[in-house]
């Protein structure tokens, strides 16, 4: 019956064990388990995230775009400007030296007046 005893308790602590080595699996799954989803869920948060910086990048490039834009519409504008007033300054010295030209051709043309005046007197 010592025998008997023997083997029951040696039966009974293999069966603990092996239900000890059972529960340490499982866990050890669990925690795999949970490991996994975290990695899931940070893989998540960091597409996430990866996309909201792609779209602010992007929205950047658009606002650094339209202002580039603006900076080239006003240099042109300038420059029509500058061309403006260049060809409205030289019509103006057009116009002066024209003006010139008639008082002096009607000086000329009124001493020439003058002298046939003279002349038939």
């Amino acid at each position: 019956g010592m025998l008997r005893a023997q083997e029951d308790l040696t039966r009974e602590a293999e069966l603990q064990v092996h239900e000890h080595k059972r529960r340490r699996i499982e866990l050890l799954q669990k925690l795999e388990e949970e490991d996994e989803q975290r990695q899931d869920a940070l893989k998540q948060v960091e597409e996430r995230f990866a996309e909201e910086l792609r779209k602010e990048r992007e929205k950047r490039h658009e606002v650094e775009d339209a202002y580039r834009q603006d900076v080239l519409q006003l240099q042109s504008a300038r420059q029509q400007l500058t061309a403006l007033r260049k060809q409205s300054q030289e019509a103006l010295a057009e116009q002066d030296r024209l003006h010139a030209l008639l008082a002096k051709q009607a000086q000329a043309f009124e001493a020439k007046l003058r002298q046939q005046l003279e002349a038939q007197r």
